[in-house]
């Protein structure tokens, strides 16, 4: 059975880069996804791009997400999304 979970989305910030950069796939899941820390390097150079952090109704940090505007199609898009490998697997 799903829970009823909230989330909250917050850009990534001075105050929580650091803690976003220390979550982490699991190790079998990493060749799938780079890390939080290249993303968040990554965004700095598109500038339609957005790096959130992802909360969940307990206010701690579960995951990342990026999302924007791709360059070669203008259309907005998801490019990134991960949970931390100690929030997976709960619904």
């Amino acid at each position: 059975m799903i829970k009823n979970q909230e989330v909250r989305l917050e850009r990534v910030n001075r105050l929580n880069w650091q803690a976003c950069i220390a979550l982490s796939v699991d190790e079998s899941q990493k060749h799938f996804i780079p890390s939080n820390l290249y993303s968040i390097a990554e965004a700095q150079f598109y500038p339609d791009a957005c790096p959130l952090v992802i909360y969940n109704s307990a206010d701690q940090m579960i995951g990342f997400a990026l999302y924007g505007r791709d360059a070669a199609s203008g259309k907005w898009k998801i490019f990134r999304l991960m949970v931390d490998s100690s929030f997976q697997a709960q619904g």
